[in-house]
């Protein structure tokens, strides 16, 4: 039987279409190396903040301290000068040790955030680099899958082009009936009878309907799940 045949072909057309759906929908999804790049992203541009603001910070602390310097220098001038009296020389010099003392737990301060400085920007280097590595890495899968994607979208015309060449020579009636087991038979609406059994549920078929089925004049549908059964000549 003719229908038979291209109901079955029909159904090999549609298994093949979903899968080749499925696979442009892989496709279209973003691959692992974009979630990499993205993380590197995230840990680059913190660290790089981090390493920006511990510039600030020693820029702060340098303008405090060369603050400290000028008045330093001011007061120094000032205690030798011979200007100024006992009392307010004793005043200039007890604010000139405080001054001493302020300046040299900045320079410390100083000197710890230039340290902290260097590791970090060897760190923010880094990060770059291996943002760099993780862009590239994924651009390149992102290359592959635009060329597979133009190949899966030519398959997938394809195949609705011949798809629509079976329905034509199908009549109305089987072909809604065939739609209607697909959607309810997860896409299997025509099975191949084989071993004796049904391709779809794998009940075993009785010998009187199983020489009917063989015989091919006419659709028969298995008992059991519904779905046409096919044997193949």
């Amino acid at each position: 039987m003719e229908e038979l045949d291209l109901l079955f072909q029909l159904q090999c057309l549609d298994l093949t279409l979903e899968a080749n759906e499925k696979k442009l929908r892989e496709i279209n999804s973003p691959p692992p190396s974009a979630k990499i790049a993205s993380e590197k992203l995230s840990e680059f541009q913190s660290k790089e903040k981090e390493f920006k603001e511990l510039k600030r910070e020693i820029k702060d602390r340098e303008l405090e301290i060369e603050s400290i310097s000028q008045k330093v220098k001011k007061l120094k001038t000032e205690l030798y000068s011979g200007k100024s009296g006992v009392k307010e020389l004793m005043d200039k010099q007890a604010e000139l040790e405080a001054l001493a003392k302020n300046q040299k737990k900045m320079e410390d301060i100083l000197l710890e955030l230039l340290e902290k400085a260097e590791v970090l920007e060897i760190e923010t280097q880094k990060a770059k680099q291996e943002l760099d590595l993780a862009e590239k890495e994924r651009d390149a899968d992102l290359i592959l899958k635009a060329k597979e994607k133009e190949e899966v979208e030519r398959e997938i015309e394809k195949l609705k082009g011949e798809r629509e060449e079976k329905v034509r020579l199908l009549p109305s009636d089987l072909l809604n009936t065939y739609e209607r087991l697909r959607r309810t038979m997860m896409g299997k609406a025509v099975v191949e009878v084989k071993k004796d059994k049904c391709g779809g549920c794998q009940i075993q078929i009785a010998n009187r309907k199983l020489s009917e089925i063989k015989k091919r004049n006419s659709i028969i549908t298995c008992e059991n799940c519904g779905r046409i059964l096919y044997w193949k000549e």
